[in-house]
């Protein structure tokens, strides 16, 4: 399952029971937290009882937020304020009591973000001949993207572009790409090469 940063994911799920059971008869409770393999629920986040009472783990009462429906067998767990910190392998745990084993599910949490280019670099640079050209794109984004920085056909995969010694033939267009999964940002810079200082020529009169 694919969130996306500071926004909140839903998990939903529809259990079955035995023909004619109903969910006061055969639940003892639903549980929702951190899964561990090879197979149970290593930290409990939010609990439904047998009657519908909700527990949540201390410090996740605005983490984490429930809905159920207790005559068709649903139930969802909502996550809020996605963070790097929640990416984690998220299960259901239905306790049934002795009558049957319990029913499980796991869903793995991923996440991802946009790359977006928040460099504060000029967009056109005005440099002199033998100067040297440091460009760097800085970035966002999760996973975080690749950058490469593009010239005349030539694609150089850094985030930081160095040229040294400038002359007239580095004059041009030079395109940042971040891209990943989550999709792509690109910016352009026009560099510009001026002519270099001169030596001061003088010019004087023999006595």
């Amino acid at each position: 399952m694919i969130g996306k940063k500071h926004g909140n994911i839903t998990f939903d799920w529809t259990f079955k029971l035995l023909p004619g059971r109903t969910w006061i008869e055969s639940v003892e409770d639903v549980a929702f937290g951190l899964w561990k393999a090879p197979g149970y629920l290593q930290t409990k986040l939010m609990v439904i009882g047998k009657h519908g009472k909700i527990m949540t783990r201390q410090n996740y009462g605005n983490k984490i937020s429930c809905a159920f429906n207790m005559s068709r067998l649903q139930v969802a767990f909502t996550v809020h304020n996605l963070s790097p910190g929640d990416e984690n392998d998220y299960g259901l745990h239905v306790e049934l009591g002795l009558a049957r084993n319990p029913l499980k599910d796991v869903v793995a949490l991923r996440l991802e973000d946009p790359p977006k280019i928040v460099t504060s670099l000029e967009r056109n640079i005005s440099l002199k001949a033998g100067d040297n050209l440091v460009l760097n794109c800085r970035t966002t984004g999760l996973p975080s993207p690749q950058v490469t920085w593009a010239r005349s056909g030539r694609v150089f995969r850094n985030d930081t572009l160095v040229v040294n010694r400038l002359s007239k033939r580095d004059v041009g267009l030079y395109l940042c790409k971040a891209h990943s999964t989550a999709g792509e940002d690109s910016m352009k810079i026009f560099v510009r090469v001026e002519d270099g200082d001169k030596p001061t020529q003088t010019t004087g009169r023999q006595i």
